[in-house]
């Protein structure tokens, strides 16, 4: 009910976890913190044996009451509404709306809700996906993130140190300062709300408004929008169906 009355509270309509990456070849592992409240989380590795939330999030019943997710929720976002599971020690782990089938592949978030006044840190191991990966985004809203480990601006990615990374350039512009373009919403964990708040992220010409990027802060000129980390996610409001195309070495930062 309250993430409906978020995106409500939005009319059209992502965790941020606070990580750490550390990457031998494409293998690595990532610790990140999911803070009391929402969270939008995505996975940008390769699980082993496979991308299921008990794989991510093992709650297990032979943890017992000691498991760290217990209590917790995760929501799963599509067009018909949301599928949501909910994680119980005692029980047999996550159950719930396809329970602990349910997978988080590359390039998908999930809301998580932390249900515990302290955060939990958790360690996600898996592969770094190289090269060209395609993530395609239908028209209307989706709850997505970054198919590879890497943050930055999803324009030109300074971590990186050039252009493309992340790969947003083949968008749905609009030429005037009306809402007809693409929209990203970010959102703020700290804040539990929006980030900047009820407006977003759109896209324009490029040229005329931030450089040759056709990002912009709705009503400014103020530049694009930031990943802060590898498990954020978001939502990207598409005005026609794009794919989002990636390309990424295992030699980048």
């Amino acid at each position: 009910m309250l993430i409906s009355a978020l995106l409500g509270a939005l009319g059209s309509v992502s965790v941020i976890a606070q990580t750490n990456v550390y990457s031998i070849n494409t293998v690595g592992y990532m610790n990140v913190t999911l803070a009391p409240g929402l969270n939008i989380v995505t996975i940008p590795l390769l699980t082993s044996p496979d991308q299921t939330i008990e794989t991510i999030f093992p709650n297990s019943s032979t943890l017992g009451t000691g498991s760290p997710f217990t209590g917790d929720e995760i929501s799963f976002f599509s067009p018909s509404g949301y599928v949501t599971t909910q994680g119980r020690a005692n029980a047999a782990g996550w159950f719930g709306g396809g329970g602990a089938t349910n997978t988080i592949p590359p390039g998908t978030a999930v809301w998580y809700q932390r249900n515990n006044a302290n955060p939990v840190t958790a360690t996600v191991v898996g592969t770094v996906v190289s090269g060209l990966t395609t993530n395609p985004l239908v028209a209307g809203l989706n709850l997505v993130g970054s198919q590879v480990p890497l943050a930055g601006d999803l324009y030109s990615n300074a971590v990186a140190g050039n252009d493309g990374v992340h790969g947003f350039t083949n968008v749905n512009t609009a030429a005037g300062t009306g809402q007809n373009g693409d929209q990203v919403y970010l959102w703020d964990t700290n804040a539990q709300a929006f980030n900047p708040g009820p407006v977003a992220y759109q896209t324009r010409s490029p040229g005329s408004f931030n450089g040759s990027s056709p990002w912009l802060l709705h009503g400014s000129a103020i530049g694009d929008p930031v990943i802060s980390n590898v498990f954020e996610g978001f939502f990207y409001e598409a005005v026609l169906p794009i794919n989002w195309v990636e390309n990424y070495s295992s030699t980048q930062p």
